[in-house]
């Protein structure tokens, strides 16, 4: 069995061939295809961001309100079926969105607002009356949205009655 040895010294150099410059560049480019593929993929998908305000309202002119807000961020168009919350005594509660309950739809960057009221914390079923914990909005594919801070909200309204 041959053994080759390799002593290290301050003296060797590597020696570069145009072969190895190119493979690196190649390695390096599919790096950079592979990221800007993840990046598309990412941006291809539905993204929804929702978040809410809280407006004190003046006296006399406008009661106290949450303005909350739900915006499509990705570039596949998203269809909004209902907007609801959870309720206090662990169940929840939903109301459809959109004409004819078919819902609304958010293309790129398109946006849909909900007011609540403070009437509106309100659930009432036939079996029960209840009060909302938080809020959120569900798509097609049932999947709930969440709105940031709405617990926060829903106590800041509660406070302003």
């Amino acid at each position: 069995m041959r053994q080759q040895s390799f002593e290290g010294s301050k003296n060797s150099k590597m020696n570069f061939s145009f072969s190895d410059y190119i493979a690196t560049a190649a390695l390096i480019l599919s790096c950079l295809s592979l990221g800007g593929s993840w990046y598309s993929l990412v941006r291809d998908s539905v993204r929804l961001r929702a978040t809410g305000k809280f407006f004190p309202g003046f006296e006399g002119q406008s009661e106290p309100v949450i303005r909350i807000s739900i915006v499509n961020m990705g570039r596949r168009p998203a269809i909004l079926t209902s907007f609801g919350g959870d309720l206090l005594d662990g169940g929840w509660q939903s109301t459809s969105l959109g004409n004819k309950s078919e819902g609304v739809r958010l293309g790129e960057n398109e946006r849909h607002q909900q007011n609540i009221y403070s009437h509106d914390l309100i659930a009432q079923s036939p079996d029960d009356v209840s009060e909302f914990k938080n809020f959120w909005f569900q798509d097609t594919l049932g999947q709930r949205h969440g709105v940031k801070g709405s617990e926060r909200l829903i106590e800041k309204l509660r406070q302003s009655k």
